[in-house]
């Protein structure tokens, strides 16, 4: 006779879908940026689910991204800016919704 085997189950993934919607600071259903006016862009960044205890690290890139700068990132509500590219940024989001403001 075998000895008995001990299993474990593997927790099941985490998925969390996350949503982005962009306005601006002057006006919510706008997403018109006029580089002269220096019009901030407001990116909201929703989650179907909480994030982990830990935090759940987001990184951000797009090729229109240069045309904000990125080193004056002015907040991330809700979360912290974990690393900055010459092309994106990544954040961690501690508490959703997330807000950045770029400019």
């Amino acid at each position: 006779m075998l000895p008995p085997s001990t299993f474990s189950i593997a927790p099941a993934p985490l998925l969390i879908a996350m949503t982005l919607t962009a306005s601006t600071a002057t006006d919510p259903d706008s997403t018109t940026s006029i580089e002269s006016k220096g019009t901030v862009s407001v990116h909201t960044f929703r989650l179907s689910a909480p994030p982990p205890e830990a935090g759940l690290t987001v990184s951000v890139r797009a090729d229109s991204l240069t045309d904000f700068e990125l080193d004056a990132i002015e907040e991330v509500a809700g979360g912290t800016l974990a690393n900055l590219n010459t092309d994106g940024f990544d954040f961690t989001i501690n508490l959703a919704p997330v807000r950045c403001r770029l400019r």
